[in-house]
């Protein structure tokens, strides 16, 4: 198997077929477009769980993986109340890299108001990488249904428009400036990298959700691992329609494109924390009111009736797929 989280393939075979959640509270079972699992806790509220994890040694790993978890509570209209944090460190670890790492969690915790607590740290045998797993616990109202509303895909969606924040590949970005630094001042001066070292200033979805709550949305998603493809897919397959996506309205840091030139990635393969997706009919409305507050969005297509999910450029067509794999790993390990 690849590097990586593993392919929609696998894991509906041997992962989410295997799991029976039969005579307990939960609201839903785990599937692909879920960004986060959901149980009835009491008349109220719902809690939600979710979990990321990611190897490497790269100072922003900790970064990184914290957005991933956290977003995907935002994601499903809810807040995050706390973080569960478990870390193996690479065998030749000294105590200064876990304290880096300790350090940043604490200023995230502290920024976002989401305490850590439980965890567990060890020191792998053999490990050469480093492995960040963070479990982010969250509450939403049981009003909260913009969220959720799976359920209403048996009429029609047609041309419901399909709206993305901020930028593809904002995290992936940051983590290969850091992990490849010296091979891309080949390519690409210092201060241009520094802007991409910005990044991370970027990767919380906590605004754009906020504000769709005003909208009728009837589906959002974290564009995460597997970039904006998987996440397309996963969009289409949580609301069992088609996809018709204009590839030249996906939007794109300068940055981003540079650093995926230089290491021969796909940006449209690469993972994405910091970018969410909106289905809506209130396209424009949304990316004004986004825009009021500083936030960059696009409409990038529609949904459809039909089976097929499609990207267009000009006129050209692809076919989107399954999750198969991440084009970071490539960048970062090979």
């Amino acid at each position: 198997m690849k590097t990586g989280k593993i392919s929609e393939v696998i894991l509906k075979r041997s992962v989410l077929k295997l799991l029976k959640n039969s005579g307990t509270k939960q609201k839903n079972t785990p599937v692909i477009s879920l960004d986060a699992g959901r149980l009835k806790f009491d008349d109220n509220t719902d809690l939600l769980f979710a979990t990321a994890s990611m190897q490497g040694n790269q100072p922003g790993l900790i970064e990184s993986v914290f957005h991933r978890a956290v977003n995907n509570i935002y994601a499903k209209g809810g807040e995050p109340i706390a973080l569960s944090v478990a870390l193996t460190l690479r065998s030749y670890a000294d105590e200064q890299e876990l304290k880096g790492y300790s350090k940043e969690l604490n200023r995230l915790s502290t920024l976002y108001s989401i305490p850590v607590l439980s965890g567990e740290t060890m020191v792998g045998a053999a490990v050469t990488q480093n492995t960040v797993t963070i479990h982010a616990t969250g509450k939403v109202s049981k009003q909260t249904d913009t969220m959720d509303r799976q359920e209403s895909t048996e009429d029609s969606i047609k041309e419901y428009q399909i709206v993305m924040s901020k930028y593809i590949g904002l995290s992936a970005t940051k983590l290969l400036i850091e992990s490849q630094e010296e091979k891309l001042k080949e390519r690409l001066t210092e201060s241009f990298l520094a802007g991409g070292k910005k990044f991370g200033e970027l990767l919380s979805i906590q605004k754009e959700m906020e504000i769709s709550k005003d909208f009728d949305i009837i589906c959002a998603h974290d564009v995460s691992e597997g970039g904006i493809f998987a996440a397309l897919w996963e969009v289409g397959d949580s609301l069992q329609c088609g996809l018709d996506i204009s590839l030249d309205s996906i939007l794109l840091r300068q940055e981003t494109i540079e650093v995926c030139e230089a290491l021969d990635l796909n940006p449209y393969l690469l993972y994405s924390g910091g970018c969410a997706l909106f289905v809506t009919k209130q396209g424009e409305a949304l990316i004004e009111a986004l825009a009021e507050k500083g936030i960059e969005a696009s409409v990038i297509g529609k949904t459809t009736n039909t089976t097929d999910r499609i990207v267009r450029k000009e006129d050209e067509i692809r076919y989107l797929e399954p999750f198969k794999g991440d084009e970071i790993y490539k960048g970062l390990y090979d």
